[in-house]
């Protein structure tokens, strides 16, 4: 708890001092566009969900299947190293399918896929 509020005033000193500047780093007012605002709490809770998914599988690499933290930590840099490659291809498809949700449902699947320790079933 004491961390969340050391992050709270550590955020308001920011926006404070963002407020007082001739060129600030980011402009507060940006955040009055509705768009903008909501792409970013969105963008807060994609990134909270992936953080969250891989802290999960580090431990069920570490606990269930039995690696060691080397072989877990390999496993989630790997994943991480893929998701730039893949933003190419997932870019591509949004251009052709016209859908954003879509494309980053293939991204977010393929990414997870073929890193995946336990094997998947062929149909």
């Amino acid at each position: 708890m004491g961390v969340l509020l050391v992050g709270l005033v550590v955020l308001a000193g920011f926006v404070r001092s963002e407020l007082r500047r001739p060129d600030p780093l980011l402009p507060v007012a940006y955040l009055r566009d509705r768009g903008l605002t909501g792409s970013l709490v969105a963008l807060f809770a994609i990134q909270f969900a992936v953080l969250a998914t891989m802290v999960s599988l580090v431990a069920y690499l570490e606990a269930g299947v039995g690696v060691t933290a080397a072989a877990a930590g390999l496993v989630v840099a790997v994943t991480g190293m893929g998701s730039p490659l893949l933003s190419i291809t997932t870019g591509r498809l949004a251009d052709t399918m016209a859908s954003v949700a879509s494309s980053s449902l293939v991204s977010s699947r393929s990414r997870w896929a073929w890193c995946s320790p336990v094997p998947r079933r062929r149909r």
